[in-house]
């Protein structure tokens, strides 16, 4: 969807699909009735799902529950946080904070 119409040309995008899912065409659909972007890609972050963070999977909904990957404020104010605690700290080891705090969401949401 990004590589067409780029130019001063006119282009034209042919959508072809076998598949008689309701989901997929409802997608189709509305690529044909949407040409922001954003509001495709908020669609179908919306509907397919971010897919798995710690993993190879590029769709579906991930197994972290206390997160709305979508809330940009909520992102943005956690990249500051971390990023001071790093600056602040230089003894900080990300990977084990990581590490730890997956063993407690684990306990959490099991």
């Amino acid at each position: 969807r990004g590589r067409i119409g780029r130019g001063q040309q006119q282009s034209y995008c042919y959508l072809f699909t076998s598949s008689d899912n309701a989901k997929a065409l409802d997608r189709l659909n509305f690529i044909t009735k949407h040409s922001n972007n954003l509001k495709i890609a908020r669609y179908d972050l919306k509907t397919r799902g971010p897919g798995e963070i710690f993993s190879t999977f590029q769709h579906g909904f991930p197994s972290l529950k206390l997160a709305n990957l979508s809330n940009a404020k909520l992102i943005s104010l956690s990249q500051k946080i971390l990023k001071t605690i790093i600056n602040d700290c230089p003894n900080f080891d990300l990977k084990t904070l990581i590490q730890s705090s997956q063993a407690t969401l684990s306990t959490i949401t099991n």
